[in-house]
């Protein structure tokens, strides 16, 4: 009669954790049938705003005391070097510590590829802490590495590509592709840059935005150079360009905390208001005599604000971001 091994309860609640982690967090979980498990434990897709982002990453879950280390946890490599480190699908390793009731992760792809030979383990810092308040940092990680590597699936039906990982052990794990499976030098670079614009309706409506933005910043141009001759001798064309690329400043840092699955309220009213005083202005224009003082005002505010702005901002999310990795620590 066959017996359960003395780690199954303790794997499987590091999977289960694991699990319950990422789909509390709407990502699309796909675990392995036992049989085919040759090194990865789940499939996981990754979604935006509960679109698919089409980024896939094969996990390979391990839990107990045995990979814990003086300075972390490690994950043994055994014979899956090759299999990993060739992986067409990027793996993460997380290690569960059933004590701590804790996970924590490395992308193992990312590691092995360093190395020529198999160094045997691979260390998983213990500030890598994989929980509620790191999981969106822990995405966004992963994600930078998929495109960075060229790993992003651009089959347009993620579910499809993640069901065929989970049927076929050689897709994930094979280093070599068929000659079917081969890119197009030419075209290759082209087709990616498409297939990596997340053309959701979410997405869409920010470039719609955008759009918006930059089409009325077109159409008032005239207006604003006319606006800046009317009240000062200094460049106009400066002058304009300087308060148009502080609103398109805004608007990036907006989105790129959206994307961060974060929002931005204070930047998104300062934009607003940046916005709204900024594009209405040359319709109030006076002659330049009798309202020198008010023109005075506003080139002024359009000089000092930009700038004072740019420095305040950078340096608010810069210390968010630090304060952020902190927290990891």
């Amino acid at each position: 009669m066959a017996t359960i091994r003395p780690n199954r309860r303790v794997e499987r609640a590091g999977v289960n954790a694991l699990r319950a982690l990422l789909e509390d967090h709407d990502q699309i979980v796909q675990e392995i049938d036992g049989g085919n498990d040759h090194g990865e434990d789940l499939y996981v897709s990754f979604t935006r705003s509960r679109r698919r982002t089409g980024h896939i990453v094969a996990i390979q879950v391990k839990a107990g005391k045995k990979y814990k280390r003086a300075n972390g946890y490690a994950i043994p490599i055994e014979d899956h070097f090759e299999d990993w480190k060739q992986s067409r699908v990027p793996v993460l390793g997380v290690v569960y510590d059933p004590e701590m009731d804790s996970l924590y992760w490395v992308n193992l792809t990312k590691y092995l590829r360093a190395c020529d030979d198999s160094p045997g383990w691979v260390p998983v810092p213990s500030k890598n802490i994989l929980d509620a308040a790191h999981v969106r940092g822990f995405i966004a990680e992963n994600e930078q590495y998929i495109d960075s590597a060229g790993l992003r699936v651009r089959n347009t039906d993620p579910a499809r590509t993640l069901e065929q990982l989970v049927k076929s052990e050689d897709v994930p794990t094979s280093g070599k592709s068929t000659e079917s499976d081969l890119p197009n030098p030419l075209f290759d670079g082209i087709a990616d840059a498409i297939t990596r614009i997340p053309f959701s309706g979410h997405q869409l409506r920010w470039a719609a935005a955008f759009a918006a933005v930059v089409g009325a910043m077109i159409l008032e141009w005239p207006y604003q150079i006319e606006f800046v001759k009317t009240y000062t001798d200094m460049s106009p064309v400066r002058w304009v360009l300087n308060v148009y690329l502080f609103i398109l400043f805004l608007f990036v840092v907006v989105y790129s905390e959206r994307l961060a699955g974060r929002f931005a309220e204070g930047t998104a009213r300062f934009l607003a208001l940046v916005a709204g005083n900024f594009l209405w202005i040359p319709f109030i224009k006076g002659d330049g005599k009798d309202d020198q003082w008010w023109g005075d005002v506003w080139i002024a505010v359009g000089v000092v604000v930009p700038h004072v702005g740019e420095v305040f901002i950078v340096t608010f999310f810069v210390l968010a971001e630090i304060e952020r990795r902190k927290g990891k620590n």
